[in-house]
């Protein structure tokens, strides 16, 4: 049987800017999203060593919205897609969360049979894992997968992004 890539539940929307400030201004002004968690000079596992990161996450409903800034380090997948406008927004990708171990075991399968590069790679000891999958070449853009293992959705760590309710 052919390895497939896990059920994919889109929950987590990401965008890049080279200013994360003006990135949550422009975000809030679109949406009226009222408050994100901020994160400053973040770094992150890659293939060459770590990206430095400022982000900040929030929730429109029940989707989560991320905002990268690229600072330093090995940050190429991000500053790559960068707009020329810091004021802009540029798409980076889509996330979902992992619910099983054998969810994760099926993701590393698709990945080594059909050698796909993860440019990012972490997560937590005994807590967590996170992988970006390149996956440009088919759909145009990264997906994230993160898996908590716990088995759980990630609530303790999103507990405290804010939320902004959907205006309808």
């Amino acid at each position: 049987m052919t390895a497939t890539l896990p059920a994919f539940d889109f929950v987590h929307k990401s965008y890049v800017t080279p200013n994360l400030d003006r990135g949550m201004a422009a975000m809030s002004a679109l949406w009226g999203v009222t408050g994100y968690r901020v994160s400053r000079d973040r770094r992150i596992g890659t293939p060459n060593g770590e990206a430095r990161l400022n982000m900040a996450l929030t929730y429109i409903g029940d989707m989560q919205l991320e905002l990268i800034e690229p600072i330093g380090g090995d940050d190429g997948l991000y500053r790559e897609m960068l707009p020329a406008d810091p004021d802009e927004l540029r798409f980076h990708h889509f996330g979902t969360i992992l619910g099983a171990e054998a969810e994760w075991d099926q993701l590393q399968a698709y990945i080594a049979a059909n050698q796909v590069r993860t440019p990012v790679f972490g997560g937590t000891p005994g807590r967590s894992r996170y992988l970006y999958a390149d996956l440009r070449h088919t759909l145009g853009h990264y997906l994230e997968f993160m898996y908590f293992l716990d088995g759980g959705r990630g609530a303790a760590y999103f507990a405290e992004v804010p939320r902004t309710p959907l205006a309808r």
